[in-house]
């Protein structure tokens, strides 16, 4: 008897082990995918199909944005050597604050811009770069009647606004809590990029986009700049 339990109790263990195992290995799977999924996002504001707020919708005393929260799963925020090592295509660069232009992917808004190449720092691609190269990055601003017409039907059931309500507001999504604001004029930027689907895109998203201040650039995780060998 005392076998069984001990048997029964080690098979536990073992359990209880496999699954944390999942757990870290999903987290860092999610760390080191260049792209990001929807499941590691949720909206923090949406109206149920009856057409009822469910939370945070704002009134008229407060912006109306509706914020779409990300929920990234990084076992610790990207630094220099990682983006060094996993981009194909690095580059700085100046936006173009006149070429933004914003699509909806299942139901994640993204920007598409122009850069200016200033310098190419490293290029492990075929490409030939010219002085402008597109780019397209998570995050961005839509009103919520350009917004929830770029929906899928499957996602459009989640809303319910009336004509008012869909002038009225606008849906944003911004990955770097405030950190990155593109636009400014006349700002050089690094940019650790990597071909996705036929888009470049920066590495691990706002993390792969860094203000440059001289030989200095931005780093998120002391908000301060920090020198680098790239520049």
């Amino acid at each position: 008897m005392k076998k069984k339990i001990r048997f029964v109790e080690v098979m536990l263990i073992i359990l209880v082990l496999l699954v944390a195992m999942v757990a870290v290995y999903l987290c860092f799977d999610s760390f080191h995918n260049h792209s990001f999924h929807e499941e590691n996002f949720e909206q923090d504001n949406v109206y149920n199909d009856m057409g009822t707020e469910v939370e945070n919708i704002p009134d008229e005393t407060q912006e109306d944005v509706i914020s779409i929260t990300p929920q990234l799963c990084y076992g610790h925020e990207p630094n220099l050597e990682y983006l060094t090592e996993a981009a194909d295509l690095i580059v700085s660069g100046i936006v173009d604050t006149s070429s933004f232009n914003y699509n909806v992917q299942n139901t994640f808004i993204y920007t598409n811009m122009n850069i200016q190449v200033t310098k190419v720092l490293k290029n492990n691609t075929e490409s030939t770069l010219s002085g402008s190269l597109n780019v397209q990055i998570m995050g961005g601003k839509l009103s919520a009647k350009d917004y929830i017409s770029s929906l899928d039907d499957s996602y459009k059931s989640n809303y319910s606004l009336s004509e008012e309500e869909l002038e009225k507001y606008s849906f944003s999504l911004d990955t770097s809590n405030g950190k990155l604001n593109l636009q400014e004029e006349n700002v050089e930027y690094l940019f650790f990029l990597n071909n996705m689907e036929g888009s470049w895109g920066p590495n691990s998203n706002h993390y792969g986009i860094r203000k440059i201040d001289g030989n200095k650039v931005y780093d998120y995780e002391t908000d301060t700049y920090i020198e680098t060998d790239l520049l």
